[in-house]
């Protein structure tokens, strides 16, 4: 089929070939999900940080007068 990805494996014996094989779709989708994760965890610990710099004073303003 077109647009089907799929891993296989072949392994011959004396007496012919055998192939075992599966969809890459839900280890795509797995993927997927993993990058969102990883990008939902590293917007929060850029807000978190934010957040904590300016509610302790250490923003710009305050670097400037050292």
């Amino acid at each position: 089929m077109s647009g089907v990805r799929a891993a296989t494996v072949v392994v011959g014996f004396r007496g012919g070939w055998v192939v075992a094989g599966r969809s890459l779709r839900l280890v795509e989708e797995r993927a997927d999900n993993l990058l969102s994760l990883a990008l939902a965890g590293w917007l929060a610990a850029l807000v978190g940080t934010a957040l904590v710099v300016f509610a302790t004073g250490l923003g710009p303003r305050r670097l400037e007068e050292r």
